[in-house]
């Protein structure tokens, strides 16, 4: 079954994911190769580090990170 929000990543990015509750889903940093796949209650906010090497999908569809990244730091709201 496929998870609501799916991180991947090719070299080392320290993510934080937390749902609507502020409730904290992940927050350590992903190794290269590895694949994450969350749930939770939207809106879902990611602070993602190292955003230029981090993929990230939504309801299974890709979401790109570049528009809301700063200095390799994405911040994003998923709903």
């Amino acid at each position: 079954m496929a998870r609501l929000v799916q991180l991947s990543t090719s070299e080392a990015s320290w993510i934080e994911v937390r749902d609507a509750r502020d409730r904290v889903l992940l927050s350590r940093t992903v190794q290269p190769g590895e694949s994450v796949g969350l749930d939770g209650t939207l809106p879902i906010r990611l602070v993602i580090g190292n955003a230029g090497a981090t993929e990230l999908s939504f309801r299974g569809k890709p979401v790109e990170l570049a528009p809301r990244t700063r200095d390799n730091v994405a911040r994003v709201e998923l709903q």
